[in-house]
């Protein structure tokens, strides 16, 4: 709901008949107004009445105050004599507290001059503290860039150390794969050697089988000749046959009608003669077939071991190449192996002069802290005097201070 404005409805002027609960709101807000107007006035009598009470109070306190005051005085007053004598008691107390004070600022002055130097002393133990202070704090430096120094040095002999392992494992492996070389290179040498044993039984074969086909040719050359003649025989023959019948025909077949059984049986005789021949012959050319194929597989068998001995000769340049550079090897890993040896004895020297570096940094180490240490301990003893003074001085000032308010009463 809306706030209405009060300033819309003021009383005895605004007639409100128009709007239903605008008259109880009205009434609401007039209720609240003489509400806040009764706490008001009530709070303000009350403020009043309680300033009046604290006045009140006041009053009786300063009263009281005033008749104890009167009491007191008049008390004092009754008890003068008694009062003398305390004051002539007091006085005696006073005097020898004067001299107790004398004494007791004399041992303050005693005091104060051993603390003046004992502080004198103090700042220059304070000066030598600082003075040595700084030597420690230059020493830390020192043994700081020592210890990083030993550190890194450590560091790089750890890091040479895996160098040397790792050589040394390398080393074993070149020693090993040197060991496969040679026992590979040995075992190249011995099949060279057999393939040299095997190329020369070859060649020995090779050439047996040149004096055989040499020895063949002359057997079929002279088979050659043989047929030649053979052949020239039965061409012979056959004249023969021939200027025989000629003759028996022409002029003599008279006369040797006689002889015709006989020429016939030398007839046969020839026949017979040169059926053998022929059959010879045939030998002879199976023979020169079989010496001509023996030729020819003894051509091909020299041309295969001729391939052969080739094949061979590449391989034992081959093998005669891999043990060149086997033997490089072997030689770069003999090299290899004596810089490592070099290698190891100055890691090794080195790692030895670290170590007497780093023994002799962890000596000057102890004797520094064993100064540092005697240097705290003094610091403590220092420390200890000047709290002991300073207690007995606080002691000595709340005893004048006792006297001071002695003498003031």
């Amino acid at each position: 709901m809306a706030r209405v404005n009060t300033e819309e409805f003021k009383l005895n002027k605004t007639k409100i008949f128009s709007k239903v609960g605008v008259l109880v709101e009205i009434e609401e807000i007039r209720e609240n107004r003489v509400t806040e107007l009764v706490g008001g006035l009530h709070v303000c009598a009350k403020v009043i009445s309680q300033r009046k009470f604290i006045e009140q109070k006041l009053n009786e306190h300063i009263a009281i105050i005033v008749i104890q005051d009167t009491i007191h005085t008049w008390y004092q007053f009754r008890n003068w004599e008694r009062s003398q004598r305390r004051t002539a008691a007091k006085d005696k107390e006073i005097e020898t507290l004067k001299k107790k004070l004398a004494e007791e600022i004399a041992k303050r002055e005693a005091a104060e001059k051993a603390l003046f130097e004992m502080k004198i002393k103090n700042v220059d133990l304070e000066a030598l503290v600082q003075k040595f202070k700084e030597d420690i704090e230059s020493k830390k430096v020192s043994l700081d860039k020592a210890d990083m120094k030993s550190r890194e040095e450590q560091e790089h002999i750890e890091e040479l150390q895996g160098d040397i392992k790792r050589g040394k494992e390398d080393l074993g492996k070149l020693q090993n794969e040197n060991i496969e070389h040679k026992t590979t290179i040995a075992k190249k040498d011995s099949v060279i050697i057999e393939l040299n044993k095997d190329i020369e039984d070859k060649e020995g074969e090779i050439s047996d089988s040149k004096k055989k086909l040499v020895v063949e040719e002359d057997n079929s050359k002279d088979l050659e000749t043989q047929l030649h003649e053979k052949e020239d025989d039965i061409g012979d023959l056959e004249k023969q046959v021939k200027n025989l019948q000629n003759t028996i025909s022409d002029t003599i077949l008279p006369i040797l009608k006689n002889d015709l059984k006989k020429t016939q049986l030398a007839l046969d005789d020839t026949e017979k003669k040169l059926d053998k021949q022929v059959a010879q012959n045939k030998k002879v050319s199976d023979e020169k077939d079989g010496y001509n194929q023996q030729l020819q597989a003894e051509k091909t068998k020299a041309a295969a071991l001729t391939s052969a001995n080739g094949v061979n000769d590449k391989m034992i340049s081959a093998l005669n190449s891999e043990k060149d550079e086997l033997e490089d090897k072997n030689r770069k890993l003999d090299s290899f192996n004596k810089d490592a040896q070099r290698k190891l004895a100055e890691l090794v020297k080195r790692i030895e002069d670290g170590l007497n570096d780093s023994d002799m940094l962890k000596a000057q180490k102890a004797d520094y802290e064993a100064q540092i240490q005697a240097l705290k301990d003094d610091m403590e003893k220092t420390g200890k005097d000047l709290a002991g003074a300073k207690s007995i001085m606080n002691q000595k000032d709340v005893e004048l201070n006792n006297l001071s308010e002695l003498l003031a009463e």
